[in-house]
């Protein structure tokens, strides 16, 4: 499954809008992992909620992890780009609120 296909899922899920679909998948640094950090609830939920909503999307759309075994590693992958994503994203927002 291409980047591209993934892309147009995330959107179509409402999980990311077209520009942050196409900063997700050209961002330059990747936290790895599952690592949170410390941040406010609000922003855990947050960031929890759309990784819950991209997994689900993606195994609602015929996804067959052990068909193959590229497909095993592909939602694990995705969530942690997408996790990476919206933890910079959310760093980015906080650094700018401390620098008004």
């Amino acid at each position: 499954m291409s980047t591209e296909v993934v892309a147009i899922q995330l959107i179509d899920l409402e999980v990311l809008t077209n520009e942050e679909a196409f900063s997700c998948f050209n961002q330059e640094y990747l936290i790895p992992a599952l690592s949170y950090g410390t941040f406010t609830i609000r922003s855990f939920i947050s960031i929890f909620d759309k990784l819950e909503a991209a997994a689900k999307g993606f195994w609602s759309s015929g996804y067959r992890p052990y068909e193959n075994k590229y497909q095993c590693r592909v939602v694990g992958f995705l969530l942690e780009l997408l996790n990476s994503y919206l933890l910079i994203s959310e760093c980015i927002k906080i650094q700018k609120i401390l620098t008004i």
